[in-house]
């Protein structure tokens, strides 16, 4: 099962954001846990996650992040899928990084 943490601000988009890739892994019949977190509390949900999802909003912030998870891949999202709420693409834009 992978396990993916989606960073957000506050939370509101990102928690419909991981549901829909929920939805777009169980289409796959794939079993993924998908969480949304602040990322002011990122660390605290990096034990055994998979790959680091940061929210396009985010993307100045990113290198910060990116070293905060020690180590866990982390990628910013596609701005126009996590705006679409593309849970399919963002599930493929996940699965592309971990190749």
């Amino acid at each position: 099962m992978l396990k993916i943490v989606l960073c957000c601000g506050s939370g509101a988009s990102s928690g419909f954001m991981a549901q829909n890739i929920k939805k777009a892994a169980r289409k796959k019949g794939m079993e993924i846990d998908v969480t949304a977190r602040s990322e002011s509390l990122i660390e605290s949900f990096l034990v055994g996650t998979d790959i680091v999802l940061i929210a396009p909003h985010l993307i100045a912030e990113s290198e910060l992040i990116r070293k905060r998870c020690q180590g866990v891949p982390a990628i910013v999202i596609d701005r126009r899928s996590y705006g679409m709420l593309d849970g399919d693409a963002v599930l493929t834009q996940l699965l592309d990084a971990l190749k």
